[in-house]
């Protein structure tokens, strides 16, 4: 980043740290990526301060917008659902850092390390932007989504046209763009917070009183209307969970044990999943998770996700440390679907995950073949 004007970088500033503020106030809601949106915040008013004049600019507040950028893109990943490679982005970051380094020891490396700062700029901001326009939360988070998008575009364009200065100096004009788009990208991010916890049910009325999700009568209803609303092609699926021999957990560790392995898997399940998922509390040991856009090939990965980080989970409970497995049921909705038919074809695969041997993920109709799908469902017992 170059020198910006006072008055560019005191806004710049200020616009990040009351997203930072904002966004530090929701931590709270344990909504997957405000952690690393409030990294990105605070990463942006910095290299803000960085570009003022006299003080540190070009290198380090280059380095430091591009660290802003690489958490929030890993902020987007993880509200997405998706979890970040901290190595890949670290890897990235350290090319980088050496080539900004290597940039301020060379005679005229000032234009190199500017270009490279742009380069990564523009990818970082292809990503992010890809990220938010394939899959927005919902149709009022459609607008934030697609702000975002432009916005880490345009953080990009704005890198991009501070090294082409010297070759096109009517980009001058272009150039504090950047900073300024990199200081809003984390007040777009609180609008989509913001519409994911509208999205979640507010009665605390329908709330199970052990794990905080919905009961499944209030499940139920979100189901129909989501199904109710869907548009054509968008896909839709339903997973069923079940924590694995609950009862034996019980009888070990006593049945102040088995609620801590079921708060343990709901606070799991609502850290790894999509702003937009519907959870609930079906009963007992059972589980409801509703993917909105999400294929069946996406679901089963996303039960395999929660059932690999559910397998890795050491809980404490009064008998000492316990360990616990998942097994899951997939089915993905069909034109016209009722909330009763995709119960069935779910409840069906977690059947034959749990007949499986249990710890397993089964998607009903072979709807992905080799992935651990199950057969068409035909007669047969319920657990």
């Amino acid at each position: 980043m170059t020198e910006s004007s006072p008055c560019l970088i005191m806004l710049g500033a200020s616009i990040a740290l009351a997203a930072l503020v904002l966004l530090v106030s929701l931590l709270r809601a344990a909504l997957p990526g405000l952690r690393e949106w409030s990294a990105a915040a605070a990463l942006a008013a910095i290299a803000s301060w960085l570009s003022w004049p006299g003080a540190l600019a070009g290198a380090p507040a280059s380095f430091v917008a591009a660290a802003s950028l690489a958490c929030f893109l890993a902020g987007c990943l993880r509200f997405g659902g998706r979890r970040p490679s901290w190595a890949l982005l670290g890897g990235a970051l350290a090319v980088l850092g050496l080539v900004l380094a290597a940039s301020q020891l060379m005679r005229h490396g000032g234009m190199l390390g500017t270009l490279a700062a742009g380069i990564y700029a523009l990818a970082f901001g292809v990503l992010i932007a890809l990220g938010m326009v394939r899959r927005p939360a919902s149709r009022t988070a459609a607008w934030p989504s697609r702000g975002v998008a432009a916005l880490a575009l345009l953080v990009g364009f704005g890198s991009c046209a501070q090294a082409a200065v010297p070759v096109f100096p009517l980009l001058a004009a272009a150039s504090p763009l950047g900073g300024i788009a990199l200081a809003l990208l984390p007040l777009a991010a609180v609008l989509l917070a913001q519409d994911a916890l509208l999205a979640r049910p507010a009665s605390p009325a329908h709330g199970d009183p052990l794990t905080g999700l919905p009961e499944r009568d209030r499940f139920e209803t979100l189901v129909r209307e989501r199904l109710a609303r869907q548009r054509g092609g968008r896909p839709i699926a339903l997973l069923l969970i079940e924590l694995d021999h609950l009862e034996r957990a019980n009888q070990v560790a006593g049945r102040d044990g088995g609620d801590a392995l079921l708060r343990d898997f709901a606070q799991l399940v609502s850290a790894q999943l999509r702003a937009e998922t519907v959870l609930g509390r079906l009963g007992g040991e059972t589980f409801g998770v509703l993917l909105p856009g999400t294929s069946a090939r996406d679901a089963w990965q996303a039960g395999e996700r929660l059932r690999v980080a559910a397998a890795a989970r050491v809980v404490m409970t009064p008998g000492g440390e316990y360990r616990y497995t998942i097994s899951g049921g997939i089915a993905s909705a069909e034109g016209g679907d009722t909330f009763e038919r995709l119960y069935v074809r779910a409840d069906l695969a977690l059947y034959e995950a749990k007949q499986a041997g249990r710890d397993a993920i089964r998607v009903a109709h072979s709807a992905l073949a080799g992935l651990g799908a199950s057969a068409a469902p035909g007669e047969g017992g319920r657990r």
